[in-house]
């Protein structure tokens, strides 16, 4: 018994901070060049949160299971990586989001439910998107303070916020709010949504917020969104350093110099592209539907010419 008691302890006291310093390894959200990347690994990724509106909640009615809800959903089962929350203002008061110039003493309820969807979202593998206000029309900014914009209550606030949730790893903070006054078409079909996580990344890995805000938020094609997340974020080809390069093909192209390359095409039952360096292994998926690797074998440095069975949106990984 005493011999076991004493493996237990060394266990607990060996066993238990490695796994944690593991958990954490990843570290904060930073940027490489244009990129996003983990701080501790150095890996690469593009930000896709989806918006905490889709569970029709304000944020003072935000719960942990709300959040764990948005995990499984919407994370694990749509592939989206975070989550964007819209504090819009609710700094003075978790309940409301209008700013008065009365306003100057922080709500620290806001920040516990905030450093709790953070943690969630962080352990769950992903990084939290924060809108630090809303709309100045409606009164939802620091320009409704005393003191305005950058005055001594929104100097107060921001040492707040760094007190309280600067420990917390895995967010980032915007300062302004949608304008929706500068744009024509304001929200994306489920079609645009899929092809606009691919265009988004292969264009160099723009971030970007979405959300299916009619009925309980999930989309009719989470399938085809999930094969995104598994392409990019499950099999980290979002690699540091990728570059675009579409003169080497008919359709887009990312590049890791000569040693990986990410090639994809719309619309299309054929794909003309080049490699260079070694012999590489080469999958196609179908980007429409569930993820699936077609396995296109070895190639070669030089042209080639990738032919699917039927036409669709195609990726083509070279590794």
């Amino acid at each position: 018994m005493l011999k076991i008691n004493i493996q237990l302890i060394l266990f607990c006291i060996f066993i238990f901070p490695f796994s944690l310093l593991f958990a954490q390894e990843r570290g904060e959200v930073g940027t490489f060049g244009d990129q996003f990347i983990w701080t501790g690994t150095g890996e690469a990724f593009v930000p896709n949160y989806i918006m905490m509106d889709v569970l029709g909640k304000e944020l003072h009615e935000i719960k942990p299971a709300d959040i764990d809800y948005l995990i499984e959903e919407f994370m694990i089962g749509h592939g989206f990586n975070g989550i964007h929350v819209p504090v819009l203002g609710r700094w003075f008061h978790l309940e409301s989001n209008d700013v008065t110039e009365a306003d100057s003493i922080p709500d620290p309820e806001t920040t516990t439910v905030l450093a709790m969807i953070i943690k969630k979202v962080y352990d769950a593998g992903g990084s939290t998107y924060l809108w630090l206000w809303g709309d100045a029309q409606r009164g939802w900014t620091s320009k409704s303070t005393k003191d305005g914009i950058m005055g001594k209550q929104e100097q107060r606030l921001l040492d707040h916020i760094a007190e309280t949730l600067g420990p917390s790893k895995g967010w980032m903070l915007g300062y302004g709010f949608d304008l929706w006054e500068w744009v024509g078409e304001k929200d994306y079909s489920e079609e645009e949504t899929l092809r606009g996580l691919w265009h988004h990344t292969m264009a160099g890995g723009i971030g970007a917020i979405w959300g299916n805000l009619n009925g309980d938020g999930i989309y009719g094609n989470k399938e085809a969104l999930k094969c995104y997340g598994i392409f990019w974020n499950e099999n980290r080809r979002f690699k540091k350093g990728l570059v675009v390069d579409n003169a080497i093909t008919d359709g887009f192209c990312l590049r890791e110099s000569d040693r990986s390359f990410v090639f994809y095409k719309e619309n299309t039952q054929k794909i003309n592209y080049q490699i260079e360096g070694q012999p590489k292994k080469v999958i196609a998926v179908d980007t429409r539907k569930p993820y699936h690797e077609l396995d296109q074998g070895i190639k070669r440095k030089g042209q080639h010419q990738f032919e699917a069975p039927y036409p669709s949106d195609w990726a083509l990984a070279v590794e």
